[in-house]
């Protein structure tokens, strides 16, 4: 903490009903972010996309789907749409689980913050723990899934009208019903427990404990 200050100004402790407010204020650009990019990849993504994601093993179709999250410029609340987006189109489940989880790991804008903060060996080795969770993941979540969502049949291209409507449902109606249930869920419980964690009592955990806590 001595070389990485906080950016945040320390203030009073919020109570849960202002935490829970002030989470889903924080979240709510990247969600809406998230649910626009789920429709529009539901009505504008190449059926090429799911088929390139298709490998002849798990451990292939996790691999390309890491290297499709890994650059995203999605956070952890934006890329839980865009999964759903990715299994609509077909996408395998270890592809689209890699996706979800190495999406919000690193990032172009993290990176480029990694690399002055860490240097280049860490912000390497970031990557590559990064892309080892996430395969990781994919792996162990995806085994024994077969269910691969078959694509939508192609036909003629509807009027862009009907498309609009069509991605406004995908992704404001179908996921939205699909990952809010999940999304307030988490929102609430880290809205319970902020009230309880105060930065004192941060202060006091040391620092191996703190960083297992965390993780």
């Amino acid at each position: 903490t001595e070389h990485h200050p906080s950016p945040l100004p320390s203030g009073p402790e919020l109570d849960s009903s202002q935490a829970f407010f002030a989470l889903t204020f924080e979240a709510g650009p990247a969600l809406l972010l998230g649910y626009v990019a789920a429709g529009a990849l539901h009505v504008l993504a190449p059926g090429s996309l799911a088929r390139w994601l298709r490998g002849r093993t798990r451990a292939g179709e996790a691999l390309r789907g890491a290297m499709v999250g890994l650059p995203a410029p999605v956070c952890s609340c934006g890329a839980l749409p865009v999964y759903e987006g990715l299994r609509a189109r077909g996408a395998p489940p270890a592809a689209a689980l890699a996706f979800l989880v190495a999406g919000p790991e690193i990032g172009v804008a993290a990176l480029l913050v990694s690399l002055p903060l860490l240097g280049g060996p860490l912000t390497a080795l970031r990557i590559v723990a990064a892309l080892v969770v996430a395969l990781a993941v994919a792996l162990w979540v995806s085994n024994g899934r077969g269910d691969v969502v078959p694509p939508a049949v192609s036909g003629p291209t509807p009027p862009l009208a009907a498309r609009l409507r069509e991605a406004w449902r995908f992704g404001f109606v179908e996921t939205f019903d699909h990952t809010a249930p999940w999304v307030l869920a988490g929102l609430g419980l880290a809205a319970l427990i902020e009230p309880l964690v105060s930065a004192d009592r941060l202060a006091q955990v040391p620092p191996v404990p703190a960083v297992l806590g965390a993780a």
